[in-house]
């Protein structure tokens, strides 16, 4: 009777070690898919600060490229306006002569 006690441990034992095992395999797996989301995570974020950076850059250029525009503009106006003042001027200047 001693060993069949005996023999219902082991079986007991090796049935729990059994279960443990079969446990710890479907946590590593779980580890595994987990790390796996965590580096596709990863991939992700890098993509994302690499397109913020290029449109961070874009900005950047565009904001160039108007003030530029502006420039050339207020440039142009500056010589519109200098060139009608020197036409009022002329005709100022005109009818003064004829007065």
């Amino acid at each position: 009777m001693g060993d069949l006690s005996r023999d219902g441990k082991l079986k007991e034992r090796a049935d729990k070690l059994e279960s443990e095992l079969s446990e710890k395999e479907v946590f590593t797996e779980l580890i595994k898919s987990k790390e796996q989301a965590i580096g596709e995570l990863n991939e992700k974020k890098t993509d994302l600060e690499t397109q913020i950076e290029e449109l961070k850059s874009t900005i950047e250029t565009q904001k160039k490229n108007l003030a530029a525009k502006d420039a050339y503009r207020e440039a142009e106006i500056a010589e519109m306006e200098s060139y009608y003042t020197g036409e009022v001027e002329k005709y100022q200047d005109q009818v003064r002569a004829t007065m």
